[in-house]
């Protein structure tokens, strides 16, 4: 019974060792997106415009969706993860 639980303890580490990896990559490319947008490193628009970032995510193959908000036109920005 101990072996087990610590067996689950130890793949729930694992598991979450992997979403924090994700989520450093979704940050990562939150940033750069925000960068080609114009924002600044503290999240805020370099201009007045009621330009911003919506939100990002990454599917299960890889690929990052950023939705950027320009003016209350949304536009969807996908990066393709390339196959080597």
């Amino acid at each position: 019974m101990k072996t087990q639980v610590s067996e689950q303890s130890q793949q729930i580490l694992q598991i979450r060792a992997k979403l924090r990896v994700q989520l450093e990559k979704i940050m990562a490319a939150s940033d750069e997106i925000g960068k080609i947008m114009g924002f600044n490193e503290s999240g805020f628009h370099t201009n007045t415009s009621p330009n911003r970032l919506e939100f990002v995510y990454q599917s299960t193959q890889g690929n990052i969706t950023a939705v950027y908000n320009h003016g209350g036109t949304l536009y969807e920005i996908q990066i393709h993860k390339q196959q080597r």
